[in-house]
């Protein structure tokens, strides 16, 4: 990680980690590959090359996001990423990229979709609203009732009762959760794991 980067996000008292980057490529169904596509009919776009720190914080105050909702960032190179408001990320990302090393993947769960803004490499810098369809909805629909059936099988599970206690897994079709980092932060649901940041107490 560029030294500068480094010095902003502590400035900023916000903490990088490859979790962090593990928990945006998870929102965008596991892989970056897609990015081309949901790239491709953006919401909002802009070449950035000929626009001053100004100009480009100020495009991007104008993006139908709200201030305060959460981002989720990850600087692909490093493969590291980080949480922040949109507000904190706008108003400093001139100390947050640097086009000509890295590209920045931010994502966030808005309104019923998800909303992808990317700064890359070459200066250009796109928001696209990803529509998750019946499946996704129907996902995102179930995370709370499967979160609570999970921490009901491993409540009842530390009291010894878990031959009783159904095979919530193999009900929800969720496979391979890992209480190691806290109850039902992920959800692995037919392949794709997505990250249900919202459902925290």
């Amino acid at each position: 990680m560029p030294p500068k980067l480094t010095a902003a996000l502590g400035a900023l008292a916000v903490e990088a980690s490859p979790d962090e980057f593990a928990a945006v490529e998870s929102l965008l169904g596991g892989t970056f590959s897609k990015l081309a596509e949901i790239r491709r009919s953006p919401t909002a776009k802009i070449d950035a090359v000929d626009l001053t720190s100004q100009e480009i914080k100020d495009w991007l105050s104008g993006l139908p996001i709200e201030p305060h909702d959460e981002l989720h960032v990850a600087w692909i190179a490093d493969r590291l990423g980080a949480r922040m408001s949109f507000e904190k990320f706008a108003a400093n990302v001139d100390d947050l990229w640097f086009p000509a090393m890295d590209d920045i993947v931010s994502v966030l769960y808005s309104g019923g979709n998800l909303m992808v803004l990317v700064l890359d490499h070459e200066e250009v810098i796109t928001l696209s609203t990803v529509n998750p369809g019946e499946e996704t909805a129907r996902l995102c629909g179930l995370g709370l009732r499967r979160r609570r059936q999970h921490e009901s099988c491993l409540l009842r599970s530390e009291h010894g009762e878990g031959r009783d206690v159904p095979d919530v897994h193999t009900q929800a079709g969720v496979r391979d959760l890992d209480p190691s980092r806290g109850v039902c932060d992920d959800l692995v649901c037919n392949d794709r794991v997505l990250e249900f940041e919202g459902l925290r107490d």
